[in-house]
C-alpha cells in the first residue's frame, strides 16, 4: 500500500459517526487515486496495441506486445503498458536483482488485459506483475499464471481464466518457486464447471515461503486455495476466500506433505462442494505438521465449516483450528463480485485495518475495503443486521453451521520497492532451504501419475504445467 493510500484509509477510521455514504464520498475515486500516483510510476519501455516490435519501445514509438516488452527489460526497469487487449502468451525468460527488480504493470491511470497463458520460468528470479487484467484462458487449458521462479510477485491483479483451467500455480516439477507474493488480487472464475475436484484459484504445490495476503479468492471451481502436495511456511492471512468448491485444503502425497502454514484472519465462507477448511492425505503418507487456521471468520460451507478428519488419517490431521468465528460477512453483492463486508458484521474486524480489493477494478466508487470502521452504515440494506448463528470454535473434528478499484493499490516505484525490500531483509536472515533436484521432482511427478490413473482423491492435482 502506498503512503498516500494508508493515510487516506487512517483518515477513514477517524471519521466518526459518518454513515457509510458519507466515508465513501470521503475517498477520491479511482480515477484520483490514478492522476495522484500515476506519475510516480517510472516506466522504462511501453507496448501498446498499435505499436510494433520492430519500434524501440519509447512512448511515442511502443512495442506491439508483452512479450517483446518483458523481453527488453533490463534489471531495475519498468515495462509500462498501455490500456487495450493483448491476445497472446507471455513467457518470462529472464528476471532482476534483489535491489532491482523486472516490472510490467499498466500504464499509469490505464488497465491493459492480456488473454493467454502467463508464465515465469525457472531461474527469472525477482519479478513483478502489477495493475493488469490476467486472463489465462489458453488453448493447452495450462495454469496461468504459472510461477516456477523465485521472489516473483503478483499485485493489485485481476486474475481469471473464464473457468477453464487452474489460474495461480505457485511451483511445479519445472521449478520450485521460493518467496512468491500474491497480494491485493482479485482471482476468480477458475476451473472447469462442472467441477473436476482439481482445478483451482490457487495451487500452491511446489513452494517455500509463499505469501497470500489481501486478496479476494472467489467463484473457483474448487479449492480456493490448494496447499498440494509440497507447500512449506505459506502465510494466508486477511483474504476474502468465498464461493469456492472449497475454501483451502491442506494436503500431500508420495512421501511430502505441506507443513508450517499459518491461516490467519481471513474470511473462509460458502463452499459450495465441501468445507470451508478441510484436510486430506493419502493412506501411509506422512500427515501435515506446523499447519494452523486461527482467527478466521468461516461461514456456510456445504457440507460444513472447518474439519480436519482427513480422509484414511483420522481426527485431527493436517492441522490445527483454534478461535475461528463462524458468522455472515453479509456480503454486498457477491454476484456482482462486490464483496464489501456489512460493517455490523463480527466478521468485518478481521479485514478492517487492510486494504482489499473488494470491488472490481475500474470501480467508480471507493479503493479497498469499505469495512474501515463499525460506524461506517451502509446506504443501502444488506439484509438483516443481527449477527446469525455467532460462535467462537476450537476444532479438533467437524464444525457444521446454520445454512442460512481502479486500483486499490497503484502500482509506484515506491510500492514496488517496499515489497522489494521485505523480502531482501528477509532473505538475508533466513535460513536458505533445500532446493529439490528437478530429476527428482519429475520422478515423483511420473508415480504421482501412474497413481491417479488407478484411484481418485480430493487432494491430487490435474498435472503439471507444461514447459511449452
Amino acid at each position: 500500500m502506498t503512503k498516500k493510500v494508508r493515510t487516506l484509509c487512517t483518515r477513514l477510521l477517524v471519521l466518526g459517526p459518518l454513515t457509510f455514504g458519507a466515508a465513501v464520498a470521503s475517498l477520491p475515486a479511482a480515477s484520483a487515486f490514478s492522476s495522484e500516483v500515476g506519475s510516480a510510476t517510472s516506466c522504462s519501455m511501453y507496448a501498446s496495441p498499435s505499436g510494433s516490435d520492430s519500434a524501440p519501445g519509447t512512448i511515442a514509438q511502443p512495442f506491439a506486445t508483452v512479450k517483446h516488452l518483458a523481453d527488453a527489460l533490463t534489471p531495475g526497469e519498468t515495462g509500462c503498458i498501455r490500456g487495450g487487449t493483448y491476445t497472446e502468451d507471455v513467457k518470462i525468460a529472464h528476471g532482476g536483482a534483489a535491489s532491482a527488480p523486472v516490472t510490467l504493470t499498466s500504464y499509469p491511470g490505464e488497465r491493459a488485459t492480456i488473454i493467454g497463458r502467463f508464465w515465469i520460468a525457472e531461474g527469472s528470479n525477482y519479478v513483478t506483475v502489477a495493475n493488469i487484467n490476467l486472463n489465462g484462458k489458453n488453448s493447452a487449458n495450462l495454469p496461468s499464471p504459472t510461477i516456477n521462479s523465485h521472489y516473483a510477485s503478483f499485485v493489485a491483479d485481476d486474475i481469471t481464466n473464464e473457468h477453464t483451467a487452474i489460474c495461480v500455480a505457485v511451483g511445479s516439477s519445472w521449478g520450485r518457486a521460493e518467496q512468491t507474493v500474491i497480494e491485493g488480487d482479485r482471482i476468480h472464475d477458475c476451473g472447469e464447471l462442472p467441477a473436476t475436484n482439481h482445478q483451482h484459484g490457487i495451487y500452491d504445490g511446489e513452494s517455500v515461503d509463499t505469501r497470500i495476503v489481501d486478496n479476494v479468492i472467489f467463484n473457483n471451481a474448487d479449492r480456493g486455495i490448494q496447499l498440494y502436495p509440497n507447500a512449506q511456511k505459506t502465510v494466508i492471512e486477511h483474504n476474502i476466500i468465498d464461493a469456492n468448491g472449497e475454501g483451502i485444503i491442506f494436503s500431500g502425497d508420495n512421501g511430502v506433505a505441506s507443513n508450517n502454514t499459518t491461516v490467519r484472519e481471513n474470511l473462509i465462507t460458502n463452499a459450495r462442494i465441501r468445507f470451508d477448511v478441510e484436510s486430506w492425505y493419502p493412506s501411509g503418507n506422512p500427515i501435515g505438521i506446523g499447519n494452523f487456521v486461527e482467527h478466521n471468520c468461516v461461514w456456510a460451507g456445504a457440507e460444513g465449516t472447518i474439519t480436519n478428519e482427513a480422509e484414511g488419517a483420522g481426527a485431527g490431521a493436517g492441522f490445527t483450528a483454534t478461535d475461528n468465528l463462524t458468522a455472515d460477512p453479509e456480503f454486498a453483492d457477491p454476484a456482482a463480485g462486490d464483496y464489501r463486508v456489512n460493517p455490523a458484521s463480527p466478521c468485518a474486524a478481521l479485514i478492517s485495518a487492510n486494504s482489499l480489493p473488494t470491488e472490481p477494478f475500474g470501480s467508480s466508487s471507493s479503493t479497498g475495503t469499505t469495512t474501515e470502521t463499525s460506524t461506517s452504515l451502509p446506504t443501502e440494506p444488506f439484509g438483516s443486521s443481527s449477527s446469525t448463528g455467532t460462535t467462537t470454535e476450537t476444532s479438533t473434528g467437524t464444525t457444521h453451521d446454520h445454512r442460512g478499484k481502479e486500483d486499490h493499490r497503484l502500482l509506484t516505484k515506491a510500492a514496488v520497492a517496499t515489497v522489494q525490500k521485505a523480502r531482501v531483509l528477509k532473505a538475508r536472515g533466513a535460513t536458505r532451504h533445500h532446493r529439490h533436484r528437478r530429476g527428482a521432482m519429475r520422478r515423483r511427478h511420473h508415480r504421482h501419475i501412474r497413481q491417479r490413473r488407478a484411484r481418485d482423491h480430493r487432494g491430487r492435482p490435474s498435472g503439471r504445467p507444461s514447459n511449452s
